[in-house]
């Protein structure tokens, strides 16, 4: 655990990413997220769109082993011009 830092590892967290609304938004997301957390799975109900329909966000559950792998999916995510936020 990092001094201040309340998570312990291994631990399981739900990432949420949302951009602008295409057919793979979730698959992209998903993909991502695999590359840095093999474990990652989309929650059940895998997205929504907003009531617009420019927008989409998908919710994933994943297991972390450590921080450096939590802050390396978060570092792609911010990357990735398709993800327009992340939480």
């Amino acid at each position: 655990m990092r001094e201040g830092s309340p998570l312990e590892f291994p631990c399981v967290m739900s990432v949420k990413a949302v951009g602008r609304w295409s057919e793979d938004f979730e698959e992209h997301v998903l993909a991502l997220a695999r590359r840095h957390a093999a474990s990652a799975e989309a929650e059940s109900d895998r997205g929504r769109t907003s009531r617009s329909g420019v927008y989409r966000a998908v919710t994933l559950r994943v297991s972390f082993d450590d921080r450096a792998q939590l802050d390396a999916l978060y570092a792609a995510l911010t990357d990735d011009p398709r993800v327009l936020w992340s939480m």
